[in-house]
């Protein structure tokens, strides 16, 4: 089994608040792939933004890079760039924290470890490993919707998870790669339907291509999930990330003043649609704060002078108020860019509803005091009335699944599986690569004149595609 190559080179990083090349040196993972070497750039954006915010020191940066590069290579070991199933994922890393601590030569090693040639270590290096791996898997879950592990603490001998290491520790190696075996086999029944974004670590470099439709959740499941929610934030992040197109993490930056009645489409974009308007703003850098045709200060200011905030993507990864921003291909400076529907009628007006709901409770409890952003925690408690955190819209996700007899997380049930929906619908009306990369804010486009007049094109486009779909269906 030959292993990817892998090389760490330490790199300066240019500064972009002070222009300059600033004084931190970066580890960073470059891994060889089809014969060339790419950069780990979930590994890069984890290490930056710890180095940046001093929540890592520079030794400590290096060695969690080297933990990363080790884990990739007993990976690669043990299950051959196979995929894994979130069943495995804890097994692996307990199986890792084994040959970590007793090197990769030990008697119960099987001859394939051999090119690892890992020397034994303390208990506590082989801690710091997994450790480090662990709170990586954590930022990709927390930044890209990635899964990750099962949380289980290990300050203790007595904790369930050195228990449970003692006991892989008992069986012969051949057992566990058996175990391990058997959930490759069920995985394969399952692989053709599941859709759980992994690290690329962890995926296969000869995974087969699939098509949005084949990545995007069922039309029919998401209807009915969102039939079935009472919560109209959860009702319109389920709307807004599966026929609007948007990631989890930019819905939790929308602003109030980011939703809009339909008739500003024609004020702004000079296209008629009965559809609510909606912004993805960039969330530190946007000149939109809430008055049309006044773009002086930008979202950070703004956040600073009138509450006392910073962006949401600015807080550290642990901060309950944190959502990462992937960001969105911008080039009018205003860096603002409208939500495109693929919705019928029906889920429109589920959606208007729930809007209405929403700043009906905006405006009772004035929370426009306190905070702009527009998806809050809507019942009492202590967190009533403030802006709601990625991991309560994902355990509501899990609640609405099953709360209509689905399994969350299997046959592409999760949330960025709308994404891809949203993707599917678009090419089905034939919309062109190029309106489907405007639309997802993938395009870049060279002037702001042309910025407007792109969009205006594109959202013509669409409306015309919905009216003739929709008498289709009418005859």
């Amino acid at each position: 089994m030959k292993l990817r190559d892998t090389t760490v080179l330490t790199l300066p990083i240019k500064d972009t608040n002070v222009k300059a090349w600033s004084q931190i040196q970066m580890p960073v993972l470059f891994i060889e792939t089809d014969g060339t070497a790419e950069p780990y750039r979930e590994l890069v954006d984890y290490i930056f933004n710890s180095l940046a915010s001093g929540q890592m020191a520079q030794e400590s940066a290096t060695k969690c890079v080297r933990a990363v590069e080790r884990f990739i290579k007993f990976y690669d070991t043990i299950l051959e760039h196979n995929f894994v199933i979130y069943e495995e994922l804890n097994l692996l890393l307990s199986i890792f924290t084994i040959f970590r601590h007793k090197g990769s030569n030990h008697e119960e090693a099987g001859p394939e470890f051999s090119d690892l040639n890992w020397a034994p270590v303390e208990t506590r290096t082989a801690r710091n490993d997994f450790n480090a791996i662990v709170n990586f898997f954590d930022f990709c879950n927390i930044q890209y919707g990635y899964i990750t592990f099962q949380k289980e603490k290990i300050s203790t001998k007595n904790s369930s998870w050195y228990q449970s290491l003692e006991a892989v520790q008992k069986k012969k190696d051949r057992d566990f790669f058996t175990h391990l075996s058997a959930h490759r086999a069920r995985f394969k029944m399952l692989q053709p339907d599941m859709e759980v974004p992994f690290p690329k670590i962890l995926k296969t470099k000869s995974a087969p291509p699939t098509n949005e439709a084949e990545k995007a959740i069922s039309q029919e499941e998401i209807k009915t999930i969102i039939a079935a929610e009472r919560n109209p934030v959860f009702r319109f992040v389920w709307i807004i990330t599966s026929f609007g197109g948007i990631r989890l993490s930019e819905a939790c930056h929308i602003w109030q003043a980011d939703v809009m009645p339909s008739f500003y489409w024609k004020e702004l974009f000079q296209v008629a649609s009965n559809k609510p308007l909606i912004f993805r703003s960039e969330p530190s850098d946007c000149k939109y704060t809430g008055t049309i045709g006044s773009y002086k200060i930008t979202r950070r200011k703004y956040l600073k002078n009138k509450y006392g905030l910073i962006p949401r993507n600015e807080y550290p990864i642990d901060n309950i108020q944190h959502a990462g921003w992937k960001g969105v291909t911008y080039t009018d400076d205003r860096l603002f860019h409208p939500i495109f529907w693929q919705a019928g009628h029906d889920i429109i007006d589920l959606l208007n509803e729930a809007i209405k709901e929403i700043q009906t409770f905006h405006s009772i409890n004035r929370t426009s005091k306190t905070h702009p952003y527009f998806l809050v925690n809507m019942r009492p408690g202590q967190h009533f009335g403030q802006p709601t955190s990625r991991s309560n819209i994902q355990n509501a996700w899990n609640r609405a699944c099953i709360r209509v007899g689905l399994k969350p997380h299997e046959h592409r049930r999760n949330i960025h599986a709308g994404r891809h929906l949203h993707t599917a619908l678009s090419r089905e009306l034939d919309m062109s690569d190029r309106s489907i990369q405007e639309m997802l804010g993938h395009s870049s486009i060279k002037s702001q004149n042309s910025y407007g007049k792109s969009l205006r094109l594109t959202a013509e486009k669409l409306e015309k595609a919905h009216f003739r779909k929709s008498n289709n269906e009418e005859e």
